[in-house]
């Protein structure tokens, strides 16, 4: 439930950054290298960047005490879940 939770945050808050919702954010990174020859970039890409980063800090804020982790084992296995659910999420 977690790494879904966390995956469905960063899907949502990547698009909402392309769609203009947020002020916090914007359109994403343009790629590195050129697209194929037929291709044609346009509009605004999704930030993932921010996405990534809210998405940690909202779901791992509870399991984070004064900056340290929670080493409890439950804790542990939800920040696992968490960082899942990101890498999911790209």
């Amino acid at each position: 439930m977690y790494a879904i939770a966390s995956a469905s945050l960063v899907h949502s808050i990547a698009r909402a950054c392309s769609v203009g919702v947020t002020t916090k954010c914007s359109c994403g990174a343009l790629p590195n290298h050129p697209p194929h020859k037929d291709f044609k970039w346009g509009g605004c890409g999704d930030d993932l960047k921010y996405g990534l980063y809210f998405s940690e800090q909202f779901t791992d804020a509870e399991l984070m005490k004064k900056g340290k982790i929670r080493k409890s084992k439950k804790s542990q296995m939800n920040s696992h879940n968490n960082a899942v659910g990101r890498l999911v999420g790209i």
